[in-house]
């Protein structure tokens, strides 16, 4: 005597979102899904594949934000300008790729929010915003033209 093949549904995973062809007996009796009004099989009788559900993150368009959207030459004057304010064993380096760059930046961040918050100030210093980069070659400045 065969074995009889069980009735696939489709069904949404409440959980993650993801969709699933299952036997009937399976979502009936395990929970946590949603049935679906769509076909479980393909033309074969063979269960559809799954589709993953997954989600961006509203803020991450893609764009990089704070230090990693500046230049290299931004951060480098950056650099400059809080080492001009510190004793030669307090420098900070300027060598390496961007992402060393950014990494010495976010880490005098931390190290300067320690210390606001060890002198008692609750405001934290920021990354720059992205349009207030200095003008790098290439790069013209917003002006109005003067009419000749």
């Amino acid at each position: 005597m065969p074995a009889s093949t069980p009735e696939y549904i489709r069904v949404r995973q409440i959980e993650t979102g993801h969709q699933l062809s299952v036997p009937k007996s399976h979502a009936e009796a395990t929970g946590g899904y949603e049935v679906l009004d769509k076909p479980a099989i393909d033309s074969a009788g063979r269960p559809l594949p799954p589709k993953y559900f997954t989600t961006l993150d509203p803020a991450a368009d893609g764009k990089p934000d704070g230090y990693a959207a500046q230049t290299v030459k931004a951060l480098k004057a950056e650099i400059a300008q809080r080492n001009d304010s510190r004793d030669a064993e307090h420098q900070l380096s300027v060598t390496g790729n961007k992402a060393a760059l950014v990494a010495v930046l976010e880490a005098d961040d931390a190290e300067q929010a320690e210390a606001l918050v060890a002198d008692g100030a609750t405001t934290t210093p920021a990354a720059p915003a992205a349009d207030s980069q200095p003008l790098t070659d290439g790069q013209q400045a917003d002006t109005p033209k003067e009419n000749a």
